[in-house]
């Protein structure tokens, strides 16, 4: 935006020439910061990155999330066992063919109504 205003500007007042070598010689000083930060970046890629240290959890830190999965897991199968009878959708003869009547036989008849 300012080059354009530069530009069109004509070169008779002292203090706009002064202003345009001012913004040149600021435009070389950006791009010269700019080639050697592009090369410093370079050369750090190429070096590979740094060893950083990790600092790793202790042992009552997993001990505790390993307590913390497990209660959660505990608490999930004990809210499924408090579901599933209220899943029950009634009383058919499949969802009452429990543990406690195995041992009775259910009948079942697949095809056409007896005559």
């Amino acid at each position: 935006m300012l080059d354009l205003l530069l530009k069109e500007t004509p070169a008779d007042d002292e203090g706009l020439e002064e202003l345009r070598y001012h913004w040149q010689v600021y435009k070389t000083q950006l791009n010269d910061t700019r080639i050697r930060t592009s090369t410093r970046t370079a050369s750090k890629k190429e070096a590979g990155p740094k060893p950083t240290l990790e600092k790793k959890p202790g042992l009552l830190q997993r001990i505790c999330r390993l307590v913390l999965f497990l209660w959660l897991l505990l608490l999930a199968l004990l809210l499924l066992l408090f579901l599933l009878p209220l899943m029950d959708e009634g009383s058919s003869c499949s969802l009452s063919n429990n543990f406690a009547r195995s041992f009775s036989v259910m009948l079942r008849y697949d095809g056409p109504p007896p005559t």
